[in-house]
């Protein structure tokens, strides 16, 4: 999420017996699987890509990669497999071009999967170096895209993943063809970026250009998820008409889509906004929903944050028998969540550690409710010393946007607004 390696060391790395391995490797691929899989119709026609054609694979393996679906671990296992043969392929060719493409592939299957973070770390480096000796100029974007990613998501080396983020970015906008896949992809991260830095201002900037709220872009990764984040960001700002919005849109597209994920997900959120606005009825029953759909399915991070919201519901409304049941299922979501940052790992704490200080406030108990609260304010202060160290590498050398990028993004930003204004005046939003 490449090295030429063998496909004995991939083996190694997933962890598969060396006799399973040499299965594997003389299974034979059809051109009936590589269409299905990959949409091409032979290994053959691999050769014969444009750089415009591998972005697109490579793009359309990552929107499947997103997609939390049964048939989502045989379609990484068949990737890796293709991939290593690919890749052989490639070498007997003496296609680099080729090699490099599908090493990325096998690179974003097990971004988040490798055995350390420094094999993870050497892998793509060794990519990327690659792509900057053959001159393969998509290949090089795509892969210090990577690289960025692995500091962000797998070192927890913020600063330096935000900055290898924005200097792609400048990268791509110095290239005059200006056509990269992972355009869009950057600006989500820089989204994400300054959203953890608590900058939400121009979180937004980047967020709002990648807006695109319409059916035919719902299953293309950043798109949905973005307008998600940006309901949030809207949320943090207090603009919570706005932040309706975009959940309300999400609410919609996934309706149409039957896409039950996406549904409880914006339910979950309206139902937030719900709680923060103290209307606590029309709140519990969207939290409830959010919260058991999303235990059930294993996604302990929504699963938390509404388990425990619906405590301090019932903690203001005295009601400590159902505040005891959530307080049990949110704190157990919060220790089975599989964390993506540092930030989000304190943030869900730190609700934790200050919805107990309430539980145990509303049962006399000073000595805990005491404990608790010196607990999330050490979380608190944690996350503000996170955000300060990120947020003191914004210098003015790294970061100067150019003025026609920055133009471009403000005339988005405008266009979506009055669109959205639109929208409210036509009296949708609050239609549930």
């Amino acid at each position: 999420m490449f090295k030429s390696i063998s496909l004995f060391f991939i083996c190694c790395l997933l962890s598969i017996a060396p006799t399973k391995a040499q299965s594997k490797q003389n299974e034979k691929i059809s051109n009936a699987e590589l269409k299905e899989y990959l949409g091409i119709p032979s290994m053959d026609s691999l050769l014969n890509q444009t750089d415009e054609d591998a972005q697109k694979l490579l793009l359309t393996h990552l929107n499947i990669l997103q997609q939390e679906t049964p048939d989502l671990p045989r379609y990484k296992s068949r990737i890796l497999l293709f991939s290593q043969k690919i890749i052989d392929f490639a070498k007997t060719n003496r296609n680099k071009k080729l090699e490099v493409q599908f090493e990325l592939f096998q690179y974003a299957n097990n971004l988040l999967q490798f055995s350390n973070k420094e094999l993870s770390l050497t892998t793509i480096e060794k990519i990327h170096q690659k792509a900057k000796d053959e001159n393969i100029k998509w290949a090089i974007i795509t892969s210090k895209y990577y690289l960025a990613r692995n500091y962000f998501d797998v070192q927890e080396d913020f600063s330096k993943g935000f900055i290898l983020f924005r200097q792609t970015l400048n990268d791509i906008m110095d290239d005059p063809t200006n056509e990269y896949v992972v355009k869009d992809l950057l600006h989500y991260y820089l989204e994400i970026g300054y959203y953890l830095m608590g900058d939400y201002r121009t979180s937004l900037i980047y967020g709002n250009n990648n807006l695109i709220p319409n059916i035919e872009k719902y299953d293309v990764f950043p798109y949905i998820t973005n307008m998600n984040t940006v309901g949030i960001i809207y949320r943090n700002l207090n603009q919570l008409d706005s932040s309706n919005y975009y959940f309300m849109q999400i609410l919609q597209m996934a309706s149409q889509k039957k896409d039950s994920v996406w549904i409880s997900l914006s339910n979950g959120n309206l139902a937030e906004n719900f709680y923060l606005q103290k209307n606590y009825d029309a709140a519990l029953p969207l939290l409830k929903s959010d919260a058991d759909y999303a235990f059930s399915t294993s996604d302990f991070g929504p699963a938390s944050n509404a388990y425990l919201l619906m405590t301090t519901i019932y903690l203001r409304k005295g009601n400590i028998e159902n505040a005891e049941k959530y307080l049990k299922k949110g704190t157990e979501s919060v220790y089975k969540y599989r964390f993506p940052n540092v930030i989000d790992k304190y943030r869900r704490f730190k609700l934790l550690y200050e919805t107990l200080t309430q539980y145990y406030i509303s049962k006399n108990n000073a000595q805990l409710a005491q404990l608790y609260f010196d607990s999330s304010k050490i979380f608190t202060d944690s996350i503000v010393f996170i955000r300060t160290k990120m947020t003191s590498i914004k210098t003015e050398s790294i970061f100067n946007m150019q003025q026609a990028e920055i133009q471009k993004l403000k005339l988005s930003n405008d266009l979506i607004s009055a669109q959205k204004k639109q929208y409210i005046i036509g009296g949708l939003l609050f239609k549930f």
